[in-house]
């Protein structure tokens, strides 16, 4: 039975450098340059078999070198302040009160905040002719420039006060929406980053539907009846009276939000980071087509720029009430927290909202500190992930290629009150804390979008491509100029892996939210039997940008294979290679697979450490670099200059003082 692989969720956490050489068949000669990759590494005194969702960790940044020498890995543990606030805190409680899990994220007090992982994704950027710089990113923090040869932090992009606070405003820590996938503009040399506030009504809006709006009459409604009925005896007063009467839950999400956004409800907001890597970024208020402060519904993930328009995606990662509600898991059995997440759980949308910003409009408001502003689309699809050709044809019409997760959720995570859909029961311990497998075949898509005069126009679904075998939990892709500091005009190759379809991670929550769907591609009955028969492997696909689509490479059953990356060949006219991490049952089952970019069919290559096991786990986002330097910029932020408004405070001052100790002395021991 296809399932999460064992290796998967093992990780290392090491402080400080480390490295290993990789062994095994010969590497292909033509194959040079480093490929590096983020992932979450959990937090310290957490067991690797949490049922914490895996996004909840301190984000690990790893490189692969290839060179005349052969192949090495090096990986680092990111330490921005709030990591030492918690190391502090956790060695001396007496500084402030713990960080703590809450969903997809981990919290202290509303002195203190909340943490930015720095676990997502990864920019390249190049000003001018000088070297390479790498930025690091996460979805609640302001990005960090990264050293490409040692893998330190090198400074935050932003001193505090250009960024808007979402939660925690006057913590030292506070909490920033922002972009996991910033835009980097080549043409232009400067980053564009997108900062919000959702405004206190999405999220009155999101409790009145879930306690206001008649009772669904599905299973997790009658379970929850049925077992409130045998466990009354044992269950508080005051538990049942929040279950049943559901307003006392939202009266106690609301109070808590407000506490931790600083005693009052935040107000929609939304505006542009612009950075050129060597001053302050300039920050423009962005409004929507009516001039209101533009609102993201769910997540601004992910941005992309063309040669004259800025897109960003209000993408279908959609946001949940993990940070509103009080923390009921102690106080609540799982039944009842099942019927707690079964009332507040929703299907991702089915389109998703894109925001068009003319360049030439920026370039104004930049000049007269103007708001500006954006115009919108709607894609019908669900979509986390996208790409547009750069050449937009004179600002006449966009053509984006997407990743649409019609059948797959990346925002749910399978926790241990889940019930297991296809075998009743708590669900296997190896889906803990990863994310539920797909219920309907997901898609790849190519969308074109007339412009009128600056605005969208008429928006075509040109192509929707999927394979019955191949395209199951669509997960991240790769491929020339993605996510590097290079340019192209056309998305020509995405390189993308799937999770399959897993029949240990569905979960009787999320086969109940997508059973209904109404972009449903395979009959559920069909769904139903493949599950019966062990599901589908995971594979490695290739997306052409002329709207086909090829399965290059399917796993075995029970291994798993992630963050390919695109690598170019040193060979003129050679279409490159794939290079992928891949995970099997047994916990040292740990490769590196080397893959013909034009074939995608067997490795051309497979490593393993030389010595022991590779050190990550979960994996997420890539980019490469032809070389490796140290980070060329003379822009930084130091811990003390950023962290001056609260210092006299114990915490901060052990966090500042952590950090200039720390850095001579690990720099002198390497």
């Amino acid at each position: 039975m296809h399932t999460f692989p064992e290796s998967v969720r093992q990780y290392r956490r090491d402080e400080g450098l480390q490295s290993v050489a990789l062994a095994g068949d010969e590497i292909p000669s033509d194959l040079r340059g480093a490929v590096f990759i983020v992932g979450p590494a959990g937090a310290e005194g957490r067991p690797s078999g949490s049922d914490t969702p895996f996004l909840n960790g301190d984000g690990c940044l790893y490189r692969m070198t290839f060179d005349e020498d052969g192949a090495h890995l090096d990986w680092r543990m990111l330490q921005p302040p709030c990591w030492w606030a918690e190391k502090l805190t956790r060695d001396d409680p007496r500084l402030a009160q713990p960080f703590e899990d809450r969903g997809i994220a981990r919290i202290s007090s509303e002195a203190v905040g909340g943490r930015n992982m720095l676990n997502t994704a990864l920019q390249a950027i190049r000003f001018g002719a000088a070297p390479e710089r790498l930025l690091v990113t996460y979805e609640s923090g302001r990005p960090y420039e990264v050293c490409p040869s040692t893998l330190r932090l090198v400074t935050p992009v932003g001193e505090r006060d250009k960024w808007l606070p979402t939660l925690f405003p006057d913590a030292p820590f506070a909490m920033i929406s922002a972009t996991s996938h910033p835009a980097w503009d080549p043409t232009r040399e400067r980053v564009y980053a997108m900062n919000f506030v959702r405004g206190w009504h999405i999220y009155a809006k999101r409790l009145a539907r879930a306690f206001s709006t008649g009772w669904r009459p599905q299973r997790g409604f009658l379970r929850a009846v049925s077992e409130i009925r045998r466990n009354a005896t044992e269950t508080a007063a005051e538990t049942l009276t929040a279950l049943v009467t559901g307003p006392a839950i939202a009266r106690a999400a609301i109070s808590r939000f407000r506490r931790l956004a600083g005693g009052s409800l935040p107000e929609t907001d939304a505006r542009l980071v612009i950075w050129d890597g060597a001053n302050e970024p300039k920050t423009i208020p962005v409004h929507d087509a009516k001039g209101k402060p533009l609102e993201f519904v769910e997540s601004a993930h992910q941005m992309v720029v063309t040669d004259q328009h800025l897109l960003v995606i209000d993408a279908a990662f959609k946001f949940e009430m993990d940070l509103v509600l009080p923390d009921l898991s102690r106080k609540l059995p799982a039944w009842t927290l099942r019927f707690i997440r079964q009332r507040l759980s929703r299907r991702q949308p089915s389109t998703t909202r894109l925001h068009i910003i003319p360049l030439a409009a920026i370039d104004a408001a930049e000049q007269t500190g103007d708001a500006v502003r954006a115009s919108t689309v709607e894609l019908n699809a669900s979509v986390v992930h996208c790409f547009a050709d750069r050449d937009d044809r004179g600002g006449t019409k966009l053509v984006l290629h997407v990743i649409d997760n019609a059948g797959a959720d990346s925002s749910e995570f399978l926790l241990a009150n889940d019930l297991w859909e296809l075998r009743g029961g708590s669900l296997p311990p190896e889906t803990l804390g990863m994310m539920p497998t797909g219920t309907d075949l997901d898609r790849l898509a190519r969308f074109e979008i007339d412009l009128e005069e600056g605005r969208p126009g008429r928006c075509r679904k040109t192509h929707e491509l999927c394979d019955p075998d191949g395209t199951w939990t669509i997960a991240l892709a790769s491929g020339p100029g993605i996510a590097t500091s290079d340019a192209r005009d056309r998305v020509g190759d995405l390189f993308f892996y799937t999770h399959g379809l897993m029949p240990t991670a569905l979960s009787e929550l999320v086969w109940d939210l997508y059973r209904g769907s109404n972009r449903r591609i395979m009959d559920l009955r069909e769904v139903r039997r493949r599950l019966e028969q062990g599901g589908t492997s995971a594979t490695l696909g290739h997306y052409h940008g002329d709207g086909s689509l090829t399965i290059g490479h399917t796993l075995p059953k029970g291994w798993l294979l992630l963050s390919p990356q695109w690598v170019p060949s040193t060979t003129e006219g050679h279409p490159g290679y794939v290079v992928a991490a891949v995970f099997g049952p047994r916990a040292d089952d740990k490769e590196v697979w080397i893959f013909h970019a034009g074939t995608l069919g067997e490795p051309v290559a497979k490593l393993r450490a030389r010595q022991g096991v590779l050190p990550w786990g979960y994996i997420v986002h890539s980019t490469f670099m032809r070389e490796v330097h140290e980070a060329p910029g003379d822009y930084a932020i130091s811990p003390r200059e950023d962290l001056a408004p609260w210092a006299g405070t114990p915490l901060v001052d052990a966090v500042i003082e952590a950090m200039e100790d720390e850095t001579p002395l690990a720099a002198a021991a390497e």
